[in-house]
């Protein structure tokens, strides 16, 4: 969300950090679970 609406980097950077100290210790319970995410929350912190 914009900075204008009360978004910005400054908000969202540590919901991103949040997801990814979650993504490295998760793990999926089975072959069939989803495992998927983490790929893109890496890709938008790395924009922050």
């Amino acid at each position: 969300m914009p900075e204008n609406f009360g978004g910005g980097a400054a908000i969202a950077k540590p919901i991103f950090e949040k997801a990814q100290a979650k993504f490295d210790v998760f793990q999926p319970k089975s072959a069939i679970h989803p495992n998927w995410g983490k790929e893109q929350n890496e890709m938008e912190l790395s924009k922050l």
